[in-house]
């Protein structure tokens, strides 16, 4: 039991020795939930560039009503300094409906290109899976979600999934792949 304390109190002393040492970044520089909502987004579920007045954009792709792109801002959202530069990142997560019954969820990371605003990176969560929570914790990105299990409807998730992932250049990438 002293031994196990003894560890636990180590752990914990050389998390905080080792966060120190990379420094914090500075949350406030993050891009803000305001500059999201006016956000330029490349879906990679719908193919194209979407341009977000007030966290929505609505497109065109043809003559017929069922071909439009909707792109929607969710309010799930989480700041931190992914890539370790000392600039922190936003991750927002957005609903893509691409005119048929799917209703897909992309996570995407937010940082800044100097002054500019810019997609850092965009991964397709899945279609009709319920996004509970977003959260960084130093160079991850936690995403707790419900999704489908084998005898699931397509619009009846059931299956708890914590996704644990990390940006590597214009990719968020499962931790351990």
């Amino acid at each position: 039991m002293r031994f196990l304390l003894l560890i636990l109190v180590l752990g914990a002393s050389w998390l905080t020795w080792y966060r120190a040492s990379l420094g914090e970044a500075r949350l406030d520089l993050a891009p803000s939930w305001s500059e999201a909502l006016g956000a330029t987004i490349h879906s990679g579920v719908a193919g194209c560039e979407l341009d977000l007045a007030e966290g929505r954009a609505d497109l065109s792709t043809g003559p017929g009503a069922s071909e439009r792109v909707v792109w929607t801002l969710l309010e799930a959202t989480a700041t931190g300094d992914l890539d370790r530069d000392g600039a922190p990142e936003r991750v927002v997560v957005g609903v893509v409906q691409t005119g048929g019954s799917g209703s897909w969820r992309e996570l995407v990371v937010l940082g800044r290109d100097g002054e500019r605003l810019a997609q850092r990176a965009c991964l397709d969560l899945g279609d009709r899976v319920e996004v509970q929570s977003v959260a960084v914790d130093g160079d991850r990105v936690l995403v707790a979600l419900v999704t489908h299990g084998p005898g699931d409807g397509l619009s009846a998730p059931s299956v708890p999934v914590l996704r644990v992932l990390r940006l590597e250049g214009d990719r968020l990438v499962p931790v351990g792949a």
